[in-house]
């Protein structure tokens, strides 16, 4: 403070005073989070229209009309943002779990969005389904849907075993199940 505030030499202003008058009105407040480094890397959007952080061989969406383009990847330990042209096309919160997809619907071009609404294909239903027919069933189809990196790939397989039940009888699927 002592030396912000005594005067230069031959002269009666000191640092303070040039602060006040032109500095200190083109200040800003400070961010309310604190500042995060960020890993940047160039990554080409794969036909399946999603990234892979090979870090923790996450995969994370993008628009399905950016297959195929190269795109920078920001990311820390809580967020992916996904840019091409300085523009950003993805916003994801990063996750923990290795081998895994992380895809928004809307990143989904129609057709997929059409299927998975008209099938009912969603890891909640199949369970519910699953939990209908009793506990060996849901366990199995739990155990189902677990068993691939991309659940989505699952949901057809799932779906499948859950149908016996008309070519056979419920007792007989929480049987084969259990």
């Amino acid at each position: 403070i002592l030396l912000n505030n005594k005067p230069y030499k031959n002269t009666p202003y000191s640092r303070r005073y040039f602060f006040d008058r032109q500095e200190r009105g083109l200040l800003k407040t400070l961010p309310s989070e604190p500042f995060r480094s960020k890993k940047t890397v160039m990554l080409t959007v794969q036909r399946n229209y999603h990234v892979q952080l090979t870090e923790d061989r996450h995969y994370y969406s993008v628009p399905y009309r950016y297959a195929g383009k190269k795109v920078k990847v920001l990311y820390d330990s809580r967020v992916v943002e996904i840019y091409l042209d300085r523009e950003r096309i993805a916003l994801h919160m990063r996750k923990s779990h290795q081998k895994a997809y992380t895809t928004q619907p809307e990143h989904m071009p129609p057709h997929h969005q059409r299927m998975q609404q008209i099938k009912g294909w969603n890891r909640e239903d199949l369970l519910a389904q699953a939990s209908r027919i009793g506990a060996a069933t849901l366990k199995a189809a739990t155990l189902m849907l677990q068993n691939s990196i991309y659940i989505e790939q699952n949901y057809k397989a799932c779906f499948g075993m859950l149908m016996l039940y008309k070519k056979y009888t419920p007792q007989r699927l929480e049987a084969a199940c259990s």
